[in-house]
C-alpha cells in the first residue's frame, strides 16, 4: 500500500502516487523519466477518460467490442502497477 494518500481519488491520487520524476514518484514503473513520465500520463489519462465518464454519465454508446478493448487496456495497466516498485520514502 502506498502510504500517506488518505482519501484521495482520480487525477489527484494519480499526481501524488506516480510522479513522472522516478525519483519523486510513490510508485515507480522505471529508472528512465521518459518512461515514467509515460506511465503517469498513462494512469493519469485512463482516469480521465475512462474512469471519470463512467461514473458521470452512462456510457451506451460503447460496443461490446469497444468495452473487451477497453478492459484489456485496464488489464495490461494493472500488469504494470503490479511490477512497479513502491519507493521508501
Amino acid at each position: 500500500m502506498v502510504p500517506s494518500i488518505g482519501e484521495m481519488t482520480g487525477g489527484p491520487l494519480i499526481n501524488k502516487a506516480i510522479n513522472p520524476e522516478p525519483s519523486k514518484s510513490m510508485i515507480v514503473f522505471s529508472s528512465h523519466a521518459n518512461e515514467q513520465e509515460g506511465y503517469a500520463a498513462l494512469f493519469k489519462g485512463l482516469i480521465a477518460a475512462f474512469r471519470n465518464p463512467s461514473h458521470h454519465k452512462f456510457l451506451d454508446n460503447v460496443s461490446r467490442e469497444q468495452a473487451l478493448q477497453i478492459c484489456a487496456f485496464i488489464d495490461n495497466m494493472l500488469a504494470a502497477l503490479g511490477s512497479a516498485q513502491v519507493a521508501s520514502q
